[in-house]
């Protein structure tokens, strides 16, 4: 059994000013919104072996906020360059390739890219993932090649607003 748990950065702060999109961090309601989301997952019994994030300010900062708010080591937390703002292409492929010995993955990334990601997987079942939000998929099968759609069902969906 492979669970996979995609999740949107948490709200970002579009009048920081960063320079940069890639620079911009969490507002206030991303940093209340990312703990809550955090117990909330540990509540589904969500333990990821790992945890792939764009390097994205907004994104990297979710990640370790989640990690800090149940006590999850830091270190199983790996930056993908390639996840920020990454197309349906990319993110399939990087979740092709993770490690078999890991059973239960957490995606933190970026729409439009993870919205597609769940309707490939699910069918059209949103128009938009929300910031901060995760769907948890799982599989029953053994490596992470064979998570494609057809084999996928949702597991749960949690949003802050569901909070």
């Amino acid at each position: 059994m492979k669970t996979l748990y995609i999740m949107r950065h948490g709200k970002s702060a579009w009048h920081s000013g960063a320079e940069k999109d890639f620079d911009r961090p969490l507002n206030p309601r991303g940093q209340r919104d990312v703990p809550r989301i955090a117990h909330a997952l540990h509540d589904h019994n969500a333990h990821p072996d790992i945890i792939i994030s764009s390097p994205a300010r907004r994104a990297i900062t979710t990640a370790r906020l989640l990690c800090a708010s149940v006590q999850f080591p830091l270190c199983r937390i790996r930056e993908m360059d390639s996840l920020y703002m990454a197309p349906l292409k990319t993110l399939t492929a990087a979740i092709s390739g993770l490690d078999e010995k890991y059973t239960q993955a957490l995606l933190v990334g970026h729409n439009p890219g993870l919205t597609h990601l769940i309707n490939y997987f699910l069918g059209n079942r949103m128009e938009n993932l929300p910031t901060a939000a995760v769907m948890g998929l799982e599989a029953g099968v053994d490596d992470w090649q064979a998570f494609v759609p057809g084999v996928v069902r949702e597991k749960f969906f949690i949003s802050p607003k569901s909070l």
